[in-house]
């Protein structure tokens, strides 16, 4: 897919083209009650990989802890509605 993207020149339209078509590497991690699952996942905000206990939804942005105390995801939940209701200006 990215490389359709750079074919057409679509690279510079969508920035975090790398973050929406990545796909989360899984391990498992021996804990004291068995095996637990883990997912690397990068965060939306700052682009840092954090662990995470689920699978990242394809359709939600993945927000590390910092980010999510800083208020970022209100911030860009904000910025898409302005985004929607004023024709992008």
């Amino acid at each position: 897919m990215i490389d359709a993207m750079h074919a057409f020149g679509l690279e510079d339209l969508i920035p975090d083209a790398v973050t929406f078509t990545r796909t989360s590497s899984m391990e498992y991690r021996n804990v004291a009650n068995g095996y637990h699952k883990t997912f690397k996942l990068t965060c939306f905000g700052c682009g840092q990989e954090f662990e995470a206990s689920a699978r990242q939804v394809t359709a939600r942005r993945p927000w590390c802890p910092t980010c999510k105390s800083e208020g970022k995801p209100a911030a860009q939940r904000a910025r898409d509605f302005r985004e929607r209701h004023t024709g992008g200006e």
